[in-house]
């Protein structure tokens, strides 16, 4: 058993989780539905011609996947830390309140 901790100093989850992979994935995912059903007929699926996307809806998915996402990282995680650190030796971390 090695020790882990997850220091993230403003968004917990970085980049990917607050701008780049989840959200882009999210957006992506409601997207390929609406493509999807503009090509519905091909399969025999017949439905109104004007397809309603609700941007704020879509946002408001986005925000629960990211939630979800971010609770499931702390979950597995015992040390979680918002804070900034300083690698100081390969075997001590040290925060302003904690040395791990």
């Amino acid at each position: 058993g090695l020790k882990v901790a997850l220091i993230e100093k403003h968004l917990m989850g970085g980049d990917c989780l607050n701008v780049g992979c989840v959200p882009s994935k999210c957006v992506i995912r409601s997207a390929r539905v609406v493509g999807e059903m503009w090509n519905a007929r091909d399969f025999g699926v017949n439905i109104p011609r004007h397809i309603d996307v609700d941007f704020p809806a879509v946002m408001e998915r986005m925000r629960k996947l990211e939630s979800c996402a971010l609770v499931l990282a702390i979950m597995t995680q015992r040390n979680v830390f918002k804070s900034w650190g300083l690698m100081s030796f390969w075997v001590t971390l040290a925060l302003p309140a904690t040395t791990l």
